[in-house]
């Protein structure tokens, strides 16, 4: 089984190419005036001068792992107890890498990464990881197997019982959830406490910088009136797979990369990046003075469901 984690602001690929999707913090319009900066507005012309304070509150990719290896263990061992191998959840994107690229795409800015525009275009197609060589072959799942782990017969049909012994509700999987503090976290804003800081599209600032922006692109022949349209358009999502395999690759068109050049162009002549990111983290601020309690809680328990993973894996046997 393959997953991708909610809201990496990207939907990762998993057994077949998917087209990027981006999404954001929380949706609603920000209350009371505009935060204020805290100091100059910055010059951003790479992705790697992006971070926002809200940073260290959220779950990092190894942690993730940690916690998909703990739920394999504890499904490997649910299975067990009926004489059956389970299968592992694999999870694409949930690394450096991944988190890169969701930077690089968000519903604020749409899309940003200097370094790769001219090859990649928007970047809107993310393949999965190669195989390496001795990587293990996913053994496929028979409907037994697919039964008692998920609870449920291949057309849906609960399943209660095997083999004379009951089967945990939902299945082995959702036990081994259960195991490990309940489902996956939200590793974007999106997941934090009341839903994270507001997205700040409409803050006054915000506005004025993409109506500059939108100029800037219809002077090159493009009419979007966010980066965001710009990112999303039939254009920007229109790169091919070729090949396959671990021979497979992302093909994008040249009228691709011209319009994704001309967009940070744009950005790059009105400072978009410098003002829209020194605006996020000004609310990310108020966000973190507002809930500060709560944003502690929900990193002490997250790191002791860490910790508890972790303490699962290293305990394990059953490899």
């Amino acid at each position: 089984m393959w997953i991708s984690v909610k809201h990496l602001a990207l939907t990762v690929v998993a057994l077949a190419p998917v087209v990027l999707l981006t999404g954001c913090g929380s949706a609603t319009k920000p209350a009371g005036p505009p935060p204020a900066l805290d100091g100059p507005v910055p010059v951003v012309t790479t992705l790697d001068q992006i971070s926002r304070p809200i940073d260290p509150y959220l779950p990092k990719p190894s942690e993730v792992q940690t916690l998909i290896s703990a739920a394999n263990v504890l499904n490997a061992r649910c299975m067990a107890g009926y004489g059956l191998r389970g299968t592992d959840t694999r999870a694409t994107n949930i690394d450096e890498h991944g988190v890169q690229v969701a930077i690089a795409h968000t519903h604020l800015y749409g899309f940003f990464d200097p370094a790769i525009v001219a090859t990649d275009g928007y970047d809107a197609i993310q393949l999965p990881p190669p195989e390496e060589p001795g990587d293990p072959t996913p053994e496929p799942s028979s409907d037994t197997v697919h039964a008692v782990e998920f609870g449920r017969d291949t057309a849906g049909h609960p399943v209660t019982s095997y083999a004379g012994k009951p089967v945990p509700t939902h299945g082995c999987k959702a036990q081994a959830l259960q195991g490990i503090g309940g489902d996956l976290p939200d590793m974007a804003a999106a997941g934090l406490p009341d839903g994270g800081p507001p997205t700040p599209l409409s803050d006054p600032r915000v506005v004025a910088v993409t109506s500059e922006w939108s100029t800037c692109m219809t002077a090159k022949g493009y009419h979007f009136a966010t980066p965001y349209d710009s990112m999303t358009s039939d254009l920007a999502q229109n790169a091919q797979i070729t090949g396959t395999g671990n021979s497979r690759k992302v093909v994008h068109s040249a009228p691709e990369i011209t319009q994704a050049t001309a967009d940070l162009a744009c950005k790059q002549s009105t400072n978009f990046m410098g003002i829209v990111t020194a605006v996020q983290d000004a609310y990310d601020r108020r966000y973190i003075v507002g809930r500060g309690p709560a944003l502690t809680e929900y990193r002490r328990r997250l790191d002791e469901r860490i910790h508890a993973a972790g303490q699962i894996v290293a305990a394990c046997t059953c490899r």
